[in-house]
């Protein structure tokens, strides 16, 4: 491992600047410490904060790089629109304009349609003023239809003890064991990953299992190729495993766990034969794995976001509680990007809560996203006839099924042009992170809160300006009354509230926000902790106790679906890489922007049998649609997988070059994955 020294510029290498700022990176969910370089108005240069505790100066490619995307020929600075895909956009004339359009334009579609024809999304780097206002701004309207791939786990525990992390990243160090299921940290969170690297050279053994031989996976002492959505399965099997050898401690069990004798005697029922075929591994392969973690414990399980929403997602605190590794304070669980507290924004609108609609599974949630959007109808009734989104949270989906007529407004608010702004009508210049105030949570527990660093181009305004505005126009200004007479808001009064708002977050002293500015210092957002349960501990507030997860028979295929896997046998997996490079060091942002569609991974041996080579344009067939891509014939997906950053609610796909049948594609398939 290479030793970390402080970064030595050569005389005359340091860009310009008249005066520095210290603050924090909003790229990712750590929170990595920066310093800014600030010369008229623009950032120049920024370097890695050497004070902070976080990353103590280190930086990741992205932090290292978002500068010039302030700067982009895609940036966004005027309010534009058009009345169908057919015709170009027009500027319009100012912010208030497009807003008075905008309003306009779903009123008509409420009349026609109702409240629940509007589905709104909101991308994580809009902010959380943007989140927390569009939960406001649904619940008045009347849609239950509001998505946010970050938003809380639905798999939570009663008692509302929310999916927190035991410790910070940093704590990692003093790990005897590290599993981390479903997570590229390596890729997507590098400076968290090295507490994790420099734990493995004290002597901790780390286990990786995910879906993809990732960067993460080659620094493994052990590995677990799993199937896809097996995670929570394999925590199961793994539960079993502890169960069956005595790995468990008595004591945590016993005191921790509600209903303890029933919660073990679920487990009697599931056979670890059945497990492991679910998960794709031997038994010998758990047992080995099990062996290795429960014996060198105590360790840290750390998951990615993706099986937040799989069913089971309990078992990763059932597990780290019943072998007695949140007793200790080197083990414990760390769930990737849920170090959020519970949000209660609308709580004093006196509507439903719009959550209800998305109760479910993530194949679930992906499932109805796409039914939505797709056919306009899924599961409600009237269809979805407007859409107003952010960012590019639906890029995959959006740009996916493409401009529909029938689709009688979608709204953009976006930083940047991209594929979800083709399909638009209206679009609205949103600030970027430096060019706002917003509060912020990390990985850690962590509230931050961001200072504006510059002003950001044109017309471009925060979520929370986007949302009040709009609601104005609805007359619902007492609803959101941050609002001044110019049409901006009070981000920091509005945060403030929103603190007051949690039962995890209220009490907050005057001026707690402004000691949160200062990037060095941490403030954990569990204030209430002693009124509401160890939150570290992992109790509940009745008795100290929590209902551990039981355990679930892995599912099966229903009839329907087992014929589709058989006619589309190719598993299309996708999700977010934050950052990182394939072997040969092509980055993935980098390598997508000079692709004309986006990049599909494909194992070499399905490649050759398709004759498919690297850079061949490719068709990813579903029983949905025809999508196009970018082959990359890699080893990091196994033979029945294909990966890729963009997805569009299809997870069963058949690929093969055009001039090639999708009959001849199947067949060769067939024999390639028997």
């Amino acid at each position: 491992m290479i030793d970390y020294q402080p970064l030595r510029r050569r005389p005359g290498t340091r860009r310009a600047y008249d005066r520095t700022i210290a603050t924090f990176c909003q790229e990712c969910t750590v929170g990595c410490g920066l310093v800014m370089y600030i010369s008229e108005d623009r950032i120049t240069d920024v370097q890695g904060d050497e004070r902070n505790p976080v990353n103590t100066g280190r930086l990741c490619a992205r932090a290292s790089s978002f500068v010039p995307g302030l700067g982009s020929p895609l940036r966004v600075a005027k309010v534009s629109g058009r009345n169908s895909f057919r015709e170009d956009f027009q500027e319009i004339d100012n912010w208030e304009t497009g807003l008075d359009l905008l309003a306009e334009r779903l009123k008509r579609i409420r009349e026609q349609h109702g409240a629940q024809s509007l589905f709104i999304a909101c991308d994580p780097r809009s902010g959380l003023d943007f989140y927390a206002a569009a939960m406001r701004f649904a619940a008045l309207w009347g849609t239950s239809y509001l998505y946010q791939p970050f938003q809380e786990p639905l798999q939570r525990l009663p008692d509302q003890i929310p999916n927190v992390p035991h410790g910070s990243c940093s704590s990692w160090i003093d790990a005897k064991c590290l599993l981390l299921v479903g997570t590229d940290l390596a890729s997507t969170h590098p400076i968290a990953f090295r507490w994790a690297l420099e734990a493995q050279a004290r002597g901790a053994a780390l286990v990786v299992a995910d879906t993809r031989f990732t960067s993460t996976m080659a620094k493994a002492d052990a590995a677990l190729l799993i199937r896809p959505e097996s995670g929570s399965i394999l925590g199961m099997a793994l539960m079993k495993v502890a169960l069956d050898n005595d790995f468990c401690s008595s004591e945590a069990v016993e005191s921790r766990f509600l209903n303890a004798e029933a919660w073990k005697s679920s487990f009697d029922g599931l056979s670890l034969d059945d497990a492991a075929k679910a998960v794709g591994v031997t038994v010998d392969n758990l047992k080995e794995v099990g062996r290795l973690l429960f014996k060198k414990g105590p360790g840290r399980i750390i998951t990615g976001k993706t099986l937040a929403r799989l069913s089971g997602y309990g078992i990763w605190r059932t597990l780290a509680v019943a072998v007695g590794w949140t007793e200790n304070q080197r083990g414990g669980w760390y769930p990737l990007d849920s170090g959020d507290p519970p949000i209660h924004a609308c709580a004093d609108t006196g509507t439903p809560d719009w959550r209800s609609a998305f109760a479910g599974t993530q194949a679930d949630v992906y499932s109805l996203i796409r039914d939505l959007l797709e056919t306009g109808e899924g599961t409600c009734s009237p269809p979805i006839k407007a859409v107003i989104n952010s960012g590019d949270c639906l890029g995959g989906m959006l740009s996916g099924l493409g401009a529909r007529d029938d689709r009688q407004l979608v709204a953009h608010f976006t930083p940047v042009l991209n594929d979800v702004s083709n399909g638009s009508h209206m679009i609205f210049p949103a600030s970027m992170w430096p060019e706002r105030n917003g509060i912020f949570f990390t990985n850690d527990r962590h509230v931050r809160w961001g200072e504006k660093v510059v002003e950001p181009p044109g017309e471009s305004r925060n979520g929370l300006d986007f949302w009040s505005g709009l609601a104005a126009r609805f007359g619902w200004d007492e609803y959101f009354p941050w609002s001044d007479k110019e049409g901006t808001t009070d981000v920091r009064a509005f945060s403030a509230w929103l603190l007051d708002q949690g039962p995890f977050t209220k009490g907050y002293p005057t001026g707690f926000l402004e000691s949160c500015a200062d990037p060095c210092r941490h403030f954990s957002w569990a204030l209430q902790a002693k009124d509401s349960g160890d939150l570290l501990g992992c109790e509940a507030p009745a008795g100290g106790k929590i209902p551990p997860a039981p355990a679930e028979t892995p599912p099966a295929r229903s009839p329907v679906e087992q014929a589709e896997a058989e006619q589309f046998p190719l598993y299309l997996e996708y999700s977010s890489v934050d950052c990182g490079t394939d072997s040969s060091g092509t980055a993935w942002p980098l390598s997508r922007n000079a692709e004309q569609f986006p990049l599909l991974q494909v194992n070499p041996r399905t490649a050759h049998a398709l004759r498919i080579q690297t850079r061949d344009e490719v068709l990813v067939h579903s029983p949905r649609r025809i999508v196009q891509a970018t082959a990359w014939v890699t080893r990091m997906v196994p033979p029945n997988l294909v990966f890729s950053q963009s997805g569009w609610g299809d997870h069963n796909v058949v690929i093969y070059k055009k001039g090639t049948t999708i009959d001849d594609a199947l067949n060769i398939l067939r024999g390639v994955l028997e």
